[in-house]
């Protein structure tokens, strides 16, 4: 008796393949992104790497956010802030920032390591 129903193939290729939902909320956030001006970010997943903004006075910061799960983009475009939480408790992206501004008065301490 057949474990499943499914033929393996269909399986295996229904696990590669995105969603039209899924690519038309990377169009959108992809769109958004696109309007950082202050502050750099680079975006990578398993097929596209940009990176968006510029390190400026007004914006010191640079960080590179890492997409494991293209479900990343649906959560994201749909959901907003609660979107990106829930997307990285799924553990669907990973952010590495390499600069990380001090308070305004240049007060370093309170800064966790």
């Amino acid at each position: 008796m057949k474990q499943n129903i499914i033929p393996a193939d269909a399986a295996r290729n229904a696990a590669d393949t995105t969603s039209v939902l899924t690519k038309l909320a990377k169009t959108l956030l992809l769109g958004q992104l696109r309007n950082i001006r202050d502050g750099r970010l680079r975006l990578i997943d398993a097929d596209h790497d940009e990176t968006f903004g510029a390190v400026t006075a007004a914006g010191p910061f640079d960080v590179t956010l890492r997409v494991t799960n293209p479900r990343f983009y649906s959560d994201v475009a749909f959901a907003g802030t609660v979107g990106a939480g829930e997307a990285y408790i799924n553990d669907y992206w990973h952010l590495r920032q390499s600069h990380r501004p001090g308070p305004p008065d240049g007060d370093q301490s309170s800064l966790d390591e």
